[in-house]
């Protein structure tokens, strides 16, 4: 029987697709360009020979001899790359994303249900914040869905008696995975390869009777989806199988029932800080010059004038003593201390306008405890105009490229439990599931429930709304019901609830 499909394809149109942009050496700061000595040199320094009783040794002519040693220069790395990349997600605010439906009818309502159960049991509220950070650190990610099969049906919540389960996997390069999406000229995504290595299986190595020493052994995976079938592939000594292209064996395929791929996966071309890259090695090379000059001039330096003989001064040597040579029939000796007078002024100006440039040009808020001790006591209305750049980024990263990565997310899973439960099959296909990320606020219930208290007093909104956006309360159905309870037991039963303005 012929593959059907040629690996070797799959794996050079992949790799053209990846990003090109190369994030490794500026998103680790031990890889930063300041650590890289081509760009920032050792430094050349010429000091005396000096003799057993402490003084330079000199040459037959009465020169000092002297020899040339390279000194490391102060090299610091600052990982503003990651918080940029930490401030973005948290505004996203990922964590609070909720499913939007109008479910017509009870098939509808019971499939939005089950949506939300498979949502819940595998924590994807969790798990899109780890996503984002990774796609903005990494420009590519992809998540993977595969369905194993159950003892019971109890992860269900009475939903569905099916006994399968769907789980949702993280891929990323950071995970140990080649990433490979080949698209067509309509930029679809058609094909998907997943490069991995594997461990020997300790029941696959009992199975064919290998020894200990073949734990060990890792094996090379290809996997490749397409809306139909899942293609496997692996190369190593032992592995059983057909023969395909560029030394694969083919192991077989598996029929994907859900009439789509069951991954979605983005990509970016840049991260967020690419326009402020070179920023940041300036800022870094400036504090790395400061530190540098500091150690040579920071300390008090114990000047000997008109003495024979002259020491070179070591970096980070405090208490520094170097001797002067005056004039043969100068003045008498004389011992001063030389302090640095060297006005810094300029090079704080470089860095703090740097620094303001790295997080304006990003849309990032700098949220220190210094930047936000100057703010004085704010409303949380009032941080969330002093933030509003950083809420623009993160509304325009959700309405881009991760908001279609989790409506495509949504989709495949609707698609994942129609395929289990094929009684809600036209339910599902019928149910419009969109998604709402709220805005990121801080908290400031004093402000929230004079909102409520507001808009009720104004008509504008019912008990229970009120209720709702106060923040006070989790579940406003049982705190309406209690409050009822309580009512009918003062004797005051058409009293449901009373929002009083203060004063």
């Amino acid at each position: 029987m012929p593959v059907e499909i040629n690996p070797t394809i799959i794996e050079k149109l992949g790799a053209k697709a990846q990003p090109t942009y190369e994030v490794d050496k500026e998103i680790d700061p031990k890889e930063h360009a300041i650590y890289d000595e081509s760009k920032r040199k050792r430094k050349t320094v010429v000091k005396p020979i000096m003799g057993s009783d402490g003084k330079p040794e000199k040459d037959d002519k009465g020169n000092i001899k002297t020899r040339t040693e390279t000194i490391d220069p102060t090299r610091l790395s600052l990982s503003l790359q990651d918080i940029i990349v930490t401030r973005r997600v948290a505004f996203m605010n990922l964590g609070r994303v909720k499913l939007t439906a109008e479910p017509s009818t009870d098939q509808e309502k019971r499939a939005f249900n089950l949506l939300q159960r498979l949502r819940e049991n595998n924590k994807v509220s969790f798990k899109e914040s780890e996503i984002a950070t990774i796609l903005n650190e990494e420009l590519q990610v992809a998540k993977l869905y595969y369905s194993v099969d159950t003892d019971d049906a109890s992860h269900w919540g009475g939903l569905s008696n099916v006994k399968k389960d769907f789980k949702m996997q993280i891929l990323a390069p950071s995970k140990g995975d080649n990433l490979l999406p080949v698209f067509d000229s309509r930029a679809n995504l058609v094909y998907f390869g997943r490069g991995y290595t594997r461990t020997v299986d300790i029941l696959e190595l009992i199975a064919n009777g290998g020894d200990a020493a073949e734990a060990e052994k890792e094996i090379k995976c290809l996997d490749i989806y397409s809306k139909d079938f899942l293609y496997r592939f692996e190369q190593g000594d032992g592995v059983k199988g057909e023969q395909a292209e560029g030394n694969w064996i083919y192991l077989g395929k598996i029929e994907l029932p859900y009439g789509k791929m069951p991954l979605s996966y983005y990509f970016k071309k840049k991260p967020i800080w690419a326009p402020v890259q070179p920023i940041i090695e300036r800022l870094e090379t400036c504090l790395s010059d400061v530190s540098d000059a500091n150690s040579y001039n920071a300390s008090p330096l114990l000047a000997f004038l008109n003495v024979d003989g002259a020491q070179a001064q070591e970096k980070g040597e405090q208490g520094k003593a170097v001797a002067l040579k005056g004039a043969k029939d100068g003045p008498p000796a004389d011992v001063k201390y030389v302090t640095w007078d060297q006005v810094i002024s300029a090079v704080k100006f470089e860095v703090d306008t740097l620094v303001n440039f790295i997080y304006s040009l990003t849309q990032t808020p700098n949220i220190s405890f210094e930047e936000m001790k100057a703010l004085g006591d704010l409303s949380g209305v009032a941080f969330d105009r002093v933030f509003i750049d950083a809420h623009l980024a993160a509304r325009k990263e959700i309405e881009g490229g991760y908001g279609e990565l989790i409506q495509r997310g949504i989709n495949i899973e609707k698609a994942l439990l129609a395929s289990m439960e094929t009684s809600l099959k036209a339910a599902f296909s019928t149910l419009n599931v969109g998604f709402e990320a709220p805005h990121f606020k801080l908290e400031d219930l004093e402000a929230d429930v004079a909102l409520a208290i507001q808009a009720k007093e104004g008509g504008l909104i019912s008990n229970e709304t009120a209720m709702g956006i106060s923040g006070l309360i989790t579940n406003v159905q049982d705190e309406m019901a209690k409050i009822k309870a309580e009512g009918s037991a003062a004797g005051d039963e058409g009293t449901v609830m009373k929002l009083k303005g203060a004063g």
